[in-house]
């Protein structure tokens, strides 16, 4: 019986540090019918080198090089040269556990299914976990409602990263990673689950999610993390204009709560950007708000230091209450 290729795609720029464990992590895979498209974006330490090591012991690696151009136009680069049926992405610096391409695939098979995602596990330095019983491991199907809504539940990683999925080809060539800007798995994480009409979940931490200092979430607040407000604006349309209307209501809360989080991160010139751009989404989304947030978000959008202070009055009320 004709096995299906997995093409899985991993980007890298400078990373020498994780990029072997990465590498071997999917050459380990227990579904051996893959090709690793390793799209090395301009790296100028000897990551290269590292990687044509690893190539030569391997010749389902292939690698590409370019001028950098960031994770999104080197994920799209990838998806354009796989061969696969199916295609899987990881970042360099994280892994995958051995029978996560195997689980994945066999699910998207089984229930003839154009996506599968498993769960996540957040590790230091690329630590394994031992699972012992893939066969109690439940399997559910989130429809395009519940996994939309669990973007905005306490635990959204697992539907809103594009690493711990396996894709049909058809389907993930429809919907590109937006070049040039950071954040790039929050452009696309509804477009898929729309598309897909849902998506299958194995309840397994099937890839590590390495948590290092050196990565962009670590590092300490730059105007490039302004790129998440873009995201969140394209969002928003796709919301508004495919008739999610609770959804998008969700979403504007959320859109100027990040704006408050980001203004408290921010130094002197990023914190007016921020709080023009607030009054900006204030004026759009208000109508979405409950009478709470409007009392609370008005107070920041007039002036974020009477804000402090509705939230030290509103806090003190609730504590007389208790």
């Amino acid at each position: 019986m004709k096995e299906d290729l997995v093409s899985v795609i991993l980007p890298v720029y400078n990373g020498s540090k994780y990029i072997k464990q990465a590498v071997n992590s999917v050459l380990n895979q227990s579904y051996q019918h893959i090709e690793l498209i390793v799209v090395n974006d301009g790296s100028t330490d000897c990551t290269l080198e590292i990687i044509n090591s690893l190539k030569i012991k391997d010749n389902r690696i292939r690698v590409f090089t370019r001028e950098n151009a960031g994770v999104s136009a080197s994920r799209n680069f990838g998806v354009s040269q796989a061969k696969g049926d199916y295609i899987a992405f990881l970042d360099h610096d994280d892994k995958m556990h051995t029978k996560m391409i195997e689980q994945l695939l066999y699910t998207v098979i089984h229930y003839n299914h154009p996506i599968a995602a498993c769960n996540i596990t957040k590790v230091n330095n690329l630590e394994t976990i031992d699972i012992d019983n893939f066969a109690l491991a439940p399997v559910l199907f989130l429809s395009k409602a519940e996994a939309l809504y669990k973007l905005y539940s306490d635990d959204p990683l697992p539907i809103a990263v594009c690493w711990n999925k396996i894709y049909k080809l058809n389907l993930i060539e429809k919907i590109k990673f937006p070049e040039g800007l950071k954040f790039e798995d929050e452009y696309i994480a509804h477009k898929v689950v729309d598309e897909a009409e849902g998506i299958y979940f194995i309840d397994l931490p099937l890839v590590y999610y390495n948590q290092h200092e050196e990565s962009f979430m670590k590092q300490e607040f730059s105007e490039k993390k302004l790129d998440i407000f873009k995201a969140y604006e394209d969002r928003l349309a796709y919301f508004q204009n495919n008739d999610f209307p609770k959804l998008a209501r969700i979403h504007s809360a959320l859109m100027l709560y990040m704006h408050i989080l980001y203004f408290q991160q921010a130094d002197a010139c990023n914190k007016r950007s921020i709080h023009r751009n607030f009054k900006d989404v204030y004026k759009r989304t208000n109508n979405y708000l409950s009478i709470r947030q409007k009392l609370e978000l008005k107070s920041f959008y007039v002036n974020p230091l009477l804000h402090q202070t509705y939230g030290k009055a509103t806090s003190f009320l609730s504590k007389l209450k208790n």
